[in-house]
């Protein structure tokens, strides 16, 4: 989904179709944007990270909705990131982009602590061996009370789950472009290019989606408490833990 580095950088015409048909290809994509707002507070200066920021539409929600936070936005593409600016310029200093490879360790040291990271449709891209160092890391830059929430593809246990949750994805996308009358445009973007992890696997070496009970309890081993799943839907969740 968005990108996070060179080495897992999609070639442009996979960018071009996202960037074009996202609203479609992203199951409720306004409602796990609030949803995620909704779980940081609003009531103090506050800090942000989101990684893997793609063209800015989460910075721009979580801008709009926490007037005291500011956000440093990270992505593994100079072309998005131009995009995050040009598109959040109305924001001034409360915003910041620059570029990162998520796989790297030499980005995750902040100070000030961090008050929240936040991630959509990206950190499945990371593999399992990967996931328990990138948590503690994140976990070691929150500020007390911190918190961390992603919006992420989740991996269902059986053939069974994995066929409801490509059902379901497919039912969304056939909806939302019958909805915005494209002429149907979206959902045959979304079949041709077999966007659909559940129903085309073999198609998506780069990703690595894990279970959600195993992403759960990879963050509390990392440290974190409060441990959640905050929304799910057609193989997309959203969850995350605190820092207390």
């Amino acid at each position: 989904m968005n990108t996070c580095n060179a080495r897992d950088q999609w070639d442009n015409d996979a960018t071009d179709v996202f960037v074009t048909y996202g609203e479609a290809f992203v199951p409720y994509r306004q409602e796990q944007y609030k949803t995620i707002c909704g779980l940081l507070p609003e009531s103090h200066p506050y800090r942000v990270v989101e990684l893997c920021c793609g063209e800015g539409k989460l910075c721009r929600v979580l801008l709009e909705g926490l007037p005291q936070a500011t956000l440093q936005a990270c992505d593994g593409s100079e072309v998005m990131l131009q995009k995050a600016r040009a598109n959040l310029a109305e924001f001034g200093n409360r915003f910041q982009a620059d570029l990162f490879d998520v796989h790297n360790h030499n980005w995750r040291k902040f100070s000030p602590p961090v008050n929240a990271f936040v991630s959509s449709l990206a950190l499945h891209h990371l593999t399992l061996e990967e996931k328990p160092g990138f948590y503690r890391d994140l976990y070691d830059s929150l500020a007390p009370g911190g918190i961390f929430v992603n919006a992420d593809l989740v991996w269902p246990l059986s053939a069974e789950g994995r066929s409801v949750a490509a059902d379901a994805w497919d039912r969304w996308v056939k909806h939302f472009s019958e909805e915005s009358n494209d002429g149907g445009a979206a959902y045959r973007a979304f079949v041709t290019t077999r966007w659909n992890l559940f129903r085309h696997p073999e198609e998506n070496e780069g990703d690595h989606p894990l279970p959600i009970t195993q992403e759960c309890d990879l963050l509390a081993k990392a440290g974190f408490s409060q441990v959640d799943t905050y929304w799910m839907y057609a193989g997309h969740a959203i969850f995350g833990g605190r820092k207390l």
